[in-house]
């Protein structure tokens, strides 16, 4: 059993972040000591994985993610599943449809959840819902929200790029590996059918 000793507000910008005290029993059933912890508030998020019917092709989103400016990615671009925030009052789906029409410009049909996870366990407590859907039809211009900041490019993979993709290593986000390995798996599932 956890007990909150305090939790107190340490910053409040685009991110939120809490330093949370706390002890607990630990699993030989001692008490621990008193422990700080950081932890990165985040509202719940949602991504998807579309498939364009008519193009063959698996539409993803690249966009600056400044976390991953290093070396290995000077420019800071990533490329991965269309994701948002969930906003208050608003299911999941109805945030996947509204990130859609801002990011994509298109309306979706046939919307599949798949699972609901922790980004980062370790030091934030957003949890992604996960989703599959085919693009329906063109409603905007899409390209994100400029008063947010956003510049977002689509990029469309075949399922055989997509997969080229994943084994040479060239996916860096965690809710895209997981939704390119869902792919791949329904792929192989249905074959074997």
């Amino acid at each position: 059993m956890i007990n909150i000793k305090k939790r107190t507000r340490a910053y409040d910008g685009f991110l939120k972040i809490d330093v949370v005290k706390f002890d607990h029993q630990k699993f030989n059933g001692l008490r621990s000591g008193e422990i700080s912890r950081e932890v990165v508030v985040r509202n719940e998020a949602i991504a998807g994985l579309f498939y364009h019917t008519a193009e063959q092709k698996y539409w993803f989103v690249e966009q600056i993610r400044i976390p991953t400016l290093s070396e290995e990615n000077p420019n800071g671009l990533l490329v991965e599943c269309m994701a948002g925030m969930v906003d208050e009052g608003e299911t999941a789906e109805q945030a996947l449809r509204r990130e859609t029409k801002e990011e994509i410009g298109y309306s979706l049909k046939n919307v599949q959840y798949l699972s609901t996870f922790y980004s980062t366990p370790g030091g934030c407590n957003e949890k992604v819902a996960l989703f599959f859907a085919e693009l329906d039809q063109q409603i905007s211009e899409g390209g994100g929200n400029l008063h947010e900041g956003e510049d977002i490019r689509v990029i469309k993979y075949t399922y055989d790029e997509m997969v080229k993709l994943y084994q040479s290593d060239k996916i860096r986000d965690a809710k895209t590996l997981i939704a390119v390995q869902w792919a791949m798996l329904s792929k192989m599932t249905a074959e074997r059918l």
